[in-house]
């Protein structure tokens, strides 16, 4: 290499480093500087050439279409000569990384196959990228293989992040209680030298309440202390959340009280799983206590919980509290999104107040909030529950034209409100074509239930 290809390719490293650094790395970027430094590059330059790969790797990740285009730069790497600059083990685990994320895991698997041609001794975080690729694609079996014996077999040490992603694909598949075992077999012998750590417990305990398994959840947090764990505002907010929706509100209280007293400090989430749970029972002195609470403590109630409490009040015939809540977001500064206005379309669609409903859609669209089926469908029920039929199909068409497919809700409220009228083989007509049209896609919104 002559001095001045050697400056180059140093210049070209130095500049890598610090964009990575500094976060100022867009795509183009990184492409460019990748195919200029593959130009010049030495053998150490595959430091650099990692940087742009992973830069690369998470632009993909934040929307960008050319999902093949890692890949094709590490093929340009591998074609270059080898005494120039060769991958390495960490850009293996970039590119198996990607072909994983492209779901194409019989590439990463391909991947992986040469490095262990290559002789390299494999590490967690490589083959984690595999576990979570099996995951996504719902083998989780073949995951748990990989975990307890394939990995000692490669003389790799599973790490809590392997752990994790197998516990998390065995709570996604609602086999929490396979979950719960191997969180047991990691605390028994230290999981082969890795204890489970308080994340490990968060994503079991969770995926026991979201299985409707109450006890063993709760029971399974009270364990926590017996390891030594220290659980975090996360760990208490699961539990709250689950105490919550299995309708045990008082008992979640009672978690709050044991969290406050241990020194972790409640956040807007949890405040808001509470105001969830008194809402949905119906009480509503604990709502404004859970409220006033909240604020006591700093926090202010985001969109999420404007939303549950608009909500609670709309189901309670409550619509003129409900406005002034959603007036009072925009005053503060938080911007109703698409279930805010479909809860208070739905109050007043509920009461008949159709002249508010109508102020209500104007508004949206000078919010340029899009209306999604929900809204629609709302909409078309109000108009066929008093009998406004024309109104109702004009409401059906404009569906339409807004790039939106009437679902089985939306037939639902046409065929409904012309079998009132007495005009059943209109009504027939709007079955028939619901039929032809494959019927309903999207699942129906809770409003119009």
């Amino acid at each position: 290499m002559s001095c001045r290809v050697r400056d180059r390719c140093l210049e070209l490293e130095r500049a890598i480093v610090g964009r990575v650094s500094s976060g100022n790395l867009g795509l183009d970027d990184a492409v460019k500087l990748f195919g200029e430094l593959l130009d010049h590059a030495r053998p150490a330059s595959v430091i650099a050439i990692n940087q742009l790969l992973a830069a690369v790797s998470r632009a993909q990740r934040r929307g960008s279409s050319s999902s093949e285009l890692v890949p094709s730069l590490f093929n340009r790497m591998a074609r270059a000569c080898s005494n120039k600059v060769a991958p390495d083990l960490h850009t293996y685990s970039i590119l198996i990384n990607c072909f994983c994320r492209m779901g194409r895991l019989e590439l990463g698997f391909t991947a992986f196959g040469l490095i262990l041609k290559t002789g390299w001794r494999v590490n967690g975080i490589v083959i984690s990228q595999l576990l979570k690729g099996l995951c996504d694609r719902k083998c989780v079996s073949e995951a748990m293989d990989i975990l307890l014996r394939r990995m000692p077999e490669f003389g790799c040490t599973p790490g809590a992040a392997s752990y994790s992603t197998v516990l998390k694909g065995l709570c996604n598949e609602k086999r929490g209680e396979e979950a719960l075992e191997l969180l047991h077999v990691m605390a028994d012998d230290g999981g082969g030298g890795c204890p489970p750590d308080v994340v490990a417990y968060n994503i079991v305990i969770n995926g026991l309440f979201r299985e409707g398994q109450v006890d063993k959840a709760y029971n399974l947090f009270r364990e926590i202390d017996n390891q030594g764990i220290l659980p975090t505002v996360v760990t208490y907010t699961t539990v709250i959340d689950g105490l919550c929706k299995a309708q045990a509100v008082e008992r979640a209280e009672g978690v709050l009280r044991q969290m406050v007293h241990k020194g972790v400090k409640p956040n807007n989430q949890t405040y808001t799983c509470l105001i969830h749970g008194y809402c949905s029972s119906g009480q509503g002195k604990e709502v404004v206590r859970m409220l006033k609470e909240m604020s006591a403590h700093g926090y202010q109630p985001d969109i999420v919980t404007c939303n549950l409490l608009m909500d609670y009040l709309c189901k309670s015939g409550r619509c003129t509290e409900a406005r002034k809540i959603f007036d009072s977001m925009i005053e503060k500064g938080t911007k109703p999104d698409v279930t805010t206005y479909n809860t208070l379309l739905n109050g007043y669609a509920t009461k008949g107040a159709l002249s508010d409903m109508h102020g209500l859609l104007d508004l949206m669209a000078g919010n340029d909030i899009s209306p999604d089926h929900c809204t629609f469908n709302i909409v078309l029920w109000a108009y066929a529950k008093g009998g406004k039929i024309d109104g109702a199909m004009h409401i059906f068409d404009q569906m339409r034209q807004q790039g939106l497919s009437p679902d089985v809700v939306s037939y639902g409220a046409i065929i409904d409100a012309f079998c009132k009228m007495g005009r059943v083989d209109e009504a027939m007509l709007k079955f028939n074509q619901m039929i032809y049209e494959g019927g309903s896609i999207p699942m129906p919104c809770s409003s119009t239930q």
